[in-house]
């Protein structure tokens, strides 16, 4: 026994009761054990002292403050993916200079990134084989020796010199502009250097999982394709408004920017009318984003328009480099989109099918022979076309709207197929956790008698089963090739009648979601099971949870504290009045018989 195990041991032990001691070590002698756990309390007290003094200065990935910060520091990330080339390509900066609140608000950010460079060296962190690597000297080196000197170049303060280099910006004035304090704007691409660390972040953070773990993947994989299409077309739009900007002489103003060959330029002459986008100008940077987007929308769709062109030479090249790279892109992204769009339509295109399937069967059917019945309420009528018909189209309909399977019976592991890829104890857990409602709801099958264990394995026997309105069922007898066993309604209404209810004996009685049927007649031997038994009538579509009577009586086997407190009780309450409704039954017979033979004579 290893050192950890014997630590387990002991404190199970330890949980459970002070006599249970014999359980630590076989042939142990008295004095042996009181040693064997004082050494394990001393391994204790040091797993202790190493919990409070070296990890207290650790930040571990399940911390709830950790997950948030990731989440802000993802966040800005995909906004500096918007801002940045915005401020570089076409406003140039010129909101900086303009709103004290958009300065003040990047040099916050700013900070924020500052601060998350130094957290990196005190957060533990998963190796290639997912241990958590919580000693602080080897975080410090790997991070040092990973992404440290990319952060902190990142956190320049290249907003602050890009302030200072710049004049200040009045509305009565046309403004000029320094190129050195353009070129000290262009230092902020120094800020993608931390995108470096994004995919480590997007891999490795519990946020980031916990997010993924509540959404569906297809949606998931919508919002990628749809936020790649985004960044690029963005992406796009700044450099061509850059790429003008530079031909221009670093500037936007009117007489330079018409000077000079550019894009810009050779449209407004062509193109531009009073009262529409004007792209002149520092502060017109939303008319000149709109027509450069425009360029890079029509671009990466393959359009073309022609109004907005190419027209240096640089413009040519960079305009023929965006579309061998859009084209590339657009064939991944439509490619994307068909898969996710053809796996959310998998459900409905198999629905199409199960429907022609039912056609293809209602044509089988023959139409009813009415010269072969002269009575109107002869059984066969029950079996006319048009009623099975309708039955069949209704169900279908039914099940695909309100089920998530095509069978009508499935067990859990149909249900939810990721159980057969977990281990043994996380199945256990797993169905445990999915069916613990229905358990609970069968009084000998409750936590109150049962263990977990014992609960799991009968959780993992269960099964689903979908009925359509107006069928009927005794699970008592047997529902299709399940056998028998307790039926707990999990969605839809249903009547018994026939049998015996669990607490009242009435000829009919309403049976709604969460309701137990059978849980006492399934507990008789089968030479109880006769006469009038217990029949589930459906009054709409429905799904019942179903517990087969091999595996109740597989655990009250093993489990007599879950027979003797509960089950017995249930067996003997339930035999009483089967045998009370026998008697009166043959009483009522023989009532009628009686009353015959006077009529008689």
């Amino acid at each position: 026994m290893t050192s950890e195990a014997k630590i387990i041991t002991a404190c199970e032990t330890m949980d459970s009761s002070p006599n249970d001691l014999s359980s630590l070590e076989e042939g142990d002698t008295p004095r042996g054990k009181i040693e064997y756990l004082q050494k394990t309390i001393s391994s204790l007290n040091a797993l202790n002292w190493f919990d409070t003094h070296c990890t207290k200065y650790i930040i571990f990935p399940q911390n709830k403050w950790i997950k948030r910060w990731d989440l802000l520091i993802v966040g800005l990330l995909f906004l500096y993916l918007f801002v940045l080339p915005y401020q570089i390509g076409v406003s140039s900066g010129y909101y900086l200079l303009k709103s004290k609140f958009w300065l003040a608000l990047n040099i916050f950010f700013n900070c924020i990134f500052f601060v998350d460079n130094f957290l990196y060296f005190i957060r533990a962190y998963r190796n290639k084989d997912g241990r958590l690597v919580m000693s602080l000297p080897i975080i410090r080196r790997n991070y040092v020796r990973s992404f440290c000197v990319p952060n902190f170049l990142s956190t320049f303060p290249s907003t602050i010199l890009f302030y200072g280099l710049s004049p200040k910006v009045t509305q009565s004035v046309q403004e000029t502009f320094i190129g050195n304090a353009v070129w000290a704007l262009v230092i902020n691409l120094l800020k993608f250097l931390r995108f470096a660390y994004l995919p480590t972040i997007l891999k490795s953070s519990d946020a980031i999982a916990d997010i993924r773990g509540r959404n569906s993947s297809r949606s998931l994989q919508l919002c990628h394709y749809v936020l790649l299409l985004m960044i690029v077309s963005h992406w796009f739009a700044c450099i061509w408004c850059l790429v003008a900007f530079i031909e221009a002489g670093s500037t936007f103003n009117e007489p330079e920017i018409l000077a000079k060959p550019n894009w810009i330029s050779l449209w407004y002459n062509n193109t531009f009318q009073e009262g529409g986008l004007n792209p002149i100008g520092r502060e017109q940077s939303a008319d000149r984003y709109i027509l450069s987007l425009f360029w890079a929308v029509q671009t990466l769709t393959s359009i073309g328009y022609g109004n907005v062109m190419p027209f240096t030479a640089a413009e040519w090249w960079i305009s023929t480099s965006a579309m061998l790279l859009a084209g590339i892109l657009w064939a991944y992204v439509i490619g994307g989109l068909v898969s996710v769009v053809a796996g959310m339509n998998q459900r409905l295109d198999k629905y199409g099918e199960r429907l022609d399937e039912a056609n293809q069967l209602i044509r089988a059917i023959p139409e009813p022979d009415s010269s072969e019945s002269d009575e109107e309420d002869d059984p066969r009528y029950r079996f006319e076309k048009r009623a099975v018909s309708k039955s069949i189209k209704r169900y279908v309909h039914n099940q695909f709207h309100r089920s998530r399977h095509e069978k009508c019976a499935y067990s859990i592991f149909e249900s939810y197929p990721i159980l057969e890829t977990l281990t043994p104890e996380l199945q256990q857990n797993g169905s445990l956790l999915v069916m613990k409602k229905y358990l609970e709801a069968v009084p000998y099958l409750s936590s109150k008698y049962l263990t977990r264990k014992e609960q799991s394995a009968v959780a993992l026997q269960c099964s689903f089963i979908d009925f359509s309105t107006g069928e009927t069922v005794q699970p008592c007898v047997g529902v299709g090739n399940l056998g028998s066993g307790v039926v707990i309604l999990d969605s839809g209404l249903a009547l018994s009648n026939g049998g015996l209810s669990e607490s009242k004996r009435y000829p009919m009685n309403l049976v709604t979601v969460g309701n137990t049927f059978g849980a006492s007649e399934i507990l008789l031997e089968e030479k109880f099971v006769r006469g009038r038994k217990s029949t589930l009538r459906f009054l709409t579509f429905s799904r019942v949870v179903f517990i087969p009577r091999k595996a109740i009586f597989n655990v009250l086997d093993s489990n007599q504290v879950a027979w003797r407190a509960c089950a017995r009780w249930k067996y003997l309450r339930c035999l009483i009045l089967k045998e009370g409704d026998r008697r009166l039954q043959l009483s009522k017979s023989m009532m009628i018989d009686s009353t015959t033979s006077i009529e008689s004579i």
